[in-house]
Order: structure tokens, then C-alpha cells, then sequence
């Protein structure tokens, strides 16, 4: 099929005298648009879930509802707890008081330091979390 030459009239009218219905290009003009890039169209929708978790992460004050998050901080506190009634228990302190206050003292020292010492871990984590986003 031979290929016409030269513009194709989009009036109606071929040159024949009957009339044809409008009709368009053959052939669609090259496009200069480059292909997008990978990771530059629209940013999806997070869920709800999501950004609570990036609020809890970055702004803090609000309970972190991961339960891996969780577990890796009871596990620290009562490995920390288990630390503190034994050296409590071996180094006789305090001297005065019985076992049962070498056992309370210890307990409550490594709450309170494994409490502190897993909350900068996690913080440290959420940081990294949210910059890897």
C-alpha cells in the first residue's frame, strides 16, 4: 500500500469533491518526553500505621506499637535485671540488709539500667529506620 505524500487534510475534503469524515495523522509525532525515572512518580500514600510508627520513631512520647520492638526490649530488661541480682548478690551489697534486699536492689538496678540503656538502643534504631525511608 503506497503511502501518502504530503499533508493529509483534515477539513473533510481529499481533493475527489465528496466529503470524508475528518482523520488524523498517520503517523504520531516523535515524542521528546524522556521516560520517567525510577522512584519519581507520586510518593504512595502511607498507612496510618506507618506514620504513627514514623511519629513514634522520630518525635517520641507516644508508645512504639512494634511488637519485635517490644520483645528485644524485654529481653534486654531481664537479661540487665539477672545482671544486677548477681552482682549485687556477689559484691555483699548493701551490707546491712538481708538476701531478699540484695535480690530487690539488684532487680531494681537492672530495670532501671537495662530500661535506659534498651530505650537508646531503640531510639538509635527508630532514627536509622526513618532516614532509610
Amino acid at each position: 500500500m503506497a503511502e501518502a505524500k504530503g499533508p493529509i487534510p483534515l477539513d473533510g475534503d481529499d481533493g475527489d469533491g465528496v466529503s470524508q469524515p475528518e482523520t488524523a495523522p498517520r503517523h504520531a509525532p516523535p515524542t521528546t518526553h524522556a521516560p520517567p525515572k525510577p522512584g519519581a512518580g507520586p510518593r504512595q500514600q502511607s498507612s496510618g500505621l506507618d506514620t504513627y510508627n514514623t511519629v513514634a520513631d522520630t518525635v517520641g512520647m507516644v508508645p512504639n506499637i512494634r511488637w519485635k520492638d517490644s520483645l528485644f526490649q524485654l529481653v534486654f530488661i531481664v537479661v540487665f535485671v539477672v545482671i544486677g541480682v548477681g552482682v549485687t548478690l556477689a559484691a555483699g551489697w548493701p551490707a546491712a540488709a538481708g538476701r531478699t534486699m540484695h535480690i530487690l536492689v539488684g532487680a531494681v538496678l537492672g530495670f532501671i539500667i537495662g530500661g535506659v540503656l534498651s530505650g537508646a538502643v531503640l531510639m538509635v534504631v527508630g532514627w536509622v529506620r526513618t532516614l532509610s525511608k
